[in-house]
């Protein structure tokens, strides 16, 4: 077998028969540079790398002047990571052959890998001088420049491409992720959309659209891009995890969880997955799951201020507030940040000691003055503390937390309005909206034409509010305006900070409707009282101010007394005498002519305590320790509505003594 048959073999394919061609020619002329070679080059092929090594050094030391073969060492060399001595090699190709580009391209290729980026960008350079449309030479420069953070280069790079080969996935892609690192955010979701179009289940460019996506908080449109990336790579739990992402972001909680445990399955040691996973256990409010997954890892990880922090959210949220506090005491020990910072100040706010939040916060705030989060979390506080000018001008920092409907056109800031239409739109939830008309009169009294848009269910009952053009509900399309503006900003807008801007009641029943049910509810003996024990479910922290419908017990004893409910969708009714209207009740017009027919309402924290207070009703609020911001702490009475009367937890979850409070205070009320 002589060496051109070999090399024929070799060159059609017939790997086997070619190595023992070679091993035969080498047995007998064991000095053969040319047989050497070739067969390092077939080791190399078949994976044999420091075979290759050892074969094509043989060879070169018998005749080094052949190009190729310093060549084909250095591609043996780097598939070692050997990156050094590669190098070296690439370098003696090209010295030897200085015509040749592929010596440079390759050159680059082990430089890079070594982290030597500007030697690589210049064998890159090299490699292109030789062959201007060497394509992935240019591709290759570009990352490299990426990898330098020399970004306008490299962005000019992969469009020199891109203009040659619009068509090549991989250069969009990495322009995307060049962009994003630029800053460049809408250009950098093009180009990775771009790359997905030429090829649709391209697993990286599909990653990195669904990270941009989840991290600019569109996960409705980041969970169908990452569910592909995920099915495009079944087998990387880092996309089933971002898919978790995407579906925790759009409050799927059970997919998100099997997302998470998919990950889990393919990777049992992936610790990201597991705090996530726990996240959307918190979030769902199973804190007890989420608590048995994350105590284990404040074990295995004890300086890892993120497992501090993680549980101790969790026990925040079950009202463990002192625990809480040591839990994020002992993660910003680990770690000083607005992320450790900004958590201590709101469980201190839970606990009531406010001076403490605003020092934390402000701490926070000093160190992310752009965290809207925390910036907000500093705002509540404030006004949890009575402070309301300071309070309601950081408020917009909400927008950030609860993400309202974006509304089009000009907003409101500082400008006169007088001879303009203004849009007031409602946010969050129907209490909010009730507790905040009250500016509406304040901002027609400047010169504004209001236009109101409202949810559906007050529209009946706003229709004639003082100062409001025009009335609109939320789902309906909306008629010009020249400036819009969210109603819980109109505090801050006007500058007026006085709780009680309008008379009371600054709400009214239609007079027909509640004498209607003051007929009907004549034949109740004694006072009538309307009891409303559990808010919207959807409330992230309702299972802290809602009743368990058991507690209400206490108040059967009560005589002198009959109780209507107020509850709609009740699961359970309380265990005591009460007549029940509420299928009855389409909308908060038809609850308000209710409400107007009692003599007394009690509630929990909920939009029915603010009918009755804006409709000027007395109205007693069961409130949990952690109050909401408008009830403040330490008084039994609110600056918002002077009917109301407060009923406070004196510790977390006890609703045994402000029941046991009202109780005997509604004996007394009634028997006067």
């Amino acid at each position: 077998m002589d060496l051109a048959t070999a090399l024929s073999l070799h060159q059609s394919g017939r790997r086997a028969e070619a190595a023992a061609a070679y091993q035969a020619i080498l047995s007998r002329e064991p000095t053969n540079p040319q047989a050497l070679h070739a067969f390092g080059v077939l080791r190399h092929q078949l994976g044999a790398s420091e075979e290759a090594v050892a074969l094509i050094a043989r060879a070169i030391a018998l005749h080094p002047g052949d190009p190729a073969f310093h060549f084909n060492l250095g591609l043996a060399h780097l598939r070692l990571a050997h990156h050094d001595q590669a190098a070296t090699a690439f370098r003696a190709a090209a010295r030897l052959k200085p015509d040749w580009p592929q010596p440079h391209y390759d050159l680059g290729n082990a430089l890079h890998a070594a982290g030597r980026h500007d030697e690589a960008a210049r064998a890159y350079r090299a490699a292109l001088k030789l062959k201007p449309d060497y394509t992935q030479a240019e591709v290759n420069l570009a990352n490299t420049l990426k990898a330098d953070g020399k970004l306008a280069q490299a962005l000019s790079a992969y469009r020199r491409v891109l203009r040659r080969a619009p068509h090549l996935p991989e250069v969009h892609n990495n322009l995307g992720a060049a962009l994003l690192d630029g800053g460049d955010r809408a250009a950098a979701e093009a180009s990775f959309r771009a790359a997905i179009a030429l090829r649709p289940d391209f697993a990286e460019a599909l990653g990195n659209l669904a990270a941009l996506l989840i991290a600019d908080a569109k996960f409705a449109q980041a969970v169908p891009i990452a569910e592909t990336a995920r099915a495009a790579a079944p087998d990387r739990s880092g996309f089933c995890e971002m898919h978790g992402d995407a579906l925790r972001g759009a409050e799927k909680y059970d997919a998100a969880i099997a997302a998470y445990e998919a990950a889990l399955a393919l990777e049992p040691a992936r610790v990201s997955a597991r705090f996530a996973l726990a996240e959307a256990l918190r979030l769902k409010r199973d804190l007890d799951a989420a608590e048995a997954l994350l105590l284990p890892l404040v074990a295995q990880y004890p300086k890892a201020w993120q497992a501090h922090h993680d549980l101790a959210n969790v026990v925040r949220h079950q009202g463990r507030f002192a625990e809480a506090e040591a839990g994020f005491r002992r993660a910003l020990a680990l770690h000083e940040s607005a992320d450790t910072l900004g958590p201590l100040g709101m469980v201190l706010r839970d606990l009531q000691r406010l001076d403490e939040s605003a020092e934390v916060l402000g701490r926070a705030v000093a160190l992310a003055p752009h965290d809207q989060d925390v910036r907000y979390n500093l705002a509540t506080t404030h006004l949890t503390a009575g402070r309301l000018r300071e309070g309601f001008a950081l408020y917009d920092a909400r927008f950030a937390k609860f993400r309202p409907r974006p509304v089009p056109g000009r907003a409101w800031t500082t400008e006169p309005v007088r001879g303009r239409t203004v849009l007031v739109a409602a946010e969050q939830g129907f209490g909010d909206t009730l507790h905040f008309i009250r500016y509406v009169p304040a901002l027609a009294e400047a010169g504004a034409r209001v236009v109101l848009r409202v949810q559906q269910p007050l529209h009946r009952l706003l229709a004639g509010f003082p100062g409001v053009a025009a009335l609109s509900d939320d789902a309906a399309a909306l008629a010009p305006y020249d400036l819009h503006v969210s109603i819980m900003s109109l505090p801050q807008r006007l500058g007026l900070h006085d709780p009680m801007p309008l008379k009371l009641p600054y709400l009214t029943a239609a007079p027909a409707a509640a004498a209607a049910w003051r007929a009907r509810l004549a034949d109740l003996p004694g006072r009538r009282v309307g009891l409303v024990w559990r808010g919207n479910p959807g409330f992230g922290g309702d299972h802290l101010r809602s009743l368990p419908a058991g507690a209400l017990a206490v108040l059967a004893a009560v005589p002198g007394v009959s109780f209507v409910s107020l509850q709609k969708d009740a699961p359970a009714p309380p265990p005591l005498p009460m007549a029940d209207f509420t299928g009855e009740l389409t909308d908060f017009a038809d609850t308000a002519a209710l409400v107007a027919a009692l003599d007394l309402v009690i509630s929990v924290d909920t939009s029915v305590a603010h009918l009755a207070g804006a409709l000027g009703q007395p109205v007693w609020l069961l409130n949990r320790f952690d109050t909401c911001w408008r009830w403040m702490t330490g008084r039994s009475d609110s600056i918002w509505y002077p009917a109301m009367r407060l009923f406070r937890q004196p510790a977390p979850g006890d609703w045994a003594a402000p029941l046991a409070e009202a109780a005997e205070s509604l004996a007394a009320w009634a028997a006067a």
